[in-house]
């Protein structure tokens, strides 16, 4: 994954959470990897209603702190999903569209509403932001979206967690703790390898949980990508509504 591509698909998609920490208390795990996620499936969609959604429309508002003395700032995401390979990430200031990501099967652009652009975006990337959207589901399983996952049992906080390390080639792992109480993802974190050298520093949370439309979402996430936080809090979350394809067009301005 290229790392310049990273802040944006992470800013828009608004995934996880805050600083990590000090994982302690290692041991070995009474689970298996495929056992922990059978039982994280049963939490997240208990009524096995992710099989039957087509289309899905969340949006989060997402509040920046820039730091002391600066303003946080507020913004809108909106990501509307289509089945198969229909995706759009919109952010909003003021009630306005700025920015977009669209993904469509094999093309994609990122819109810039205030200039009146849209660029096509490479495979790469494209790859680069389902992958993030992957990890970012509740549902996901880490066996199929890594070659290797190992597991071990840890606290945090005094909060004791599976720990999963996943790792796929040229890449830093990524460290996926469950609850051991509830079986629902707790946080994540990684060291991104910079293009040039150096890394960034990922580390994410899910601070609660709520049930929309029959499935455990994150309600309330927090973000720290190299001391930039972002907390998101869900406004509004529908499955299975009628969404038109030219949604998952660039606009034509």
């Amino acid at each position: 994954m290229k790392t310049k591509h990273l802040y944006l698909v992470t800013a828009a998609l608004a995934l996880f959470a805050a600083g990590c920490s000090s994982v302690k208390n290692v041991a070995p795990s009474d689970l298996t990897v495929a056992e922990l996620e059978s039982k994280q499936m049963e939490a997240v969609d208990p009524g096995k209603r992710m099989h039957d959604i087509r289309t899905s429309i969340l949006r989060q508002e997402i509040t920046t702190s820039h730091g002391w003395g600066e303003p946080d700032t507020i913004q809108m995401v909106e990501i509307k999903y289509k089945a198969p390979d229909k995706m759009s990430i919109t952010t909003f200031d003021e009630n306005q569209p700025t920015t977009a990501l669209i993904v469509n099967g094999k093309q994609a652009w990122r819109v810039d509403y205030d200039r009146k652009t849209s660029d096509d975006i490479g495979e790469e990337m494209i790859n680069d932001i389902k992958f993030m959207q992957d990890l970012a589901k509740p549902t996901s399983k880490m066996s199929e979206l890594f070659d290797q996952v190992t597991i071990d049992r840890c606290t945090i906080d005094d909060e004791e967690l599976y720990r999963l390390t996943c790792v796929n080639p040229e890449q830093n792992p990524f460290y996926v703790f469950i609850s051991a109480d509830d079986f629902l993802p707790r946080r994540i974190t990684s060291n991104f390898v910079l293009e040039g050298g150096g890394t960034s520093a990922y580390d994410s949370h899910i601070i609660r949980y709520q049930m929309y439309e029959g499935l455990m979402l994150a309600d309330e996430t927090q973000i720290n990508t190299d001391g930039l936080i972002q907390k998101g809090k869900v406004l509004y979350y529908k499955v299975n509504t009628p969404i038109n394809d030219k949604e998952f067009l660039p606009p034509a301005f």
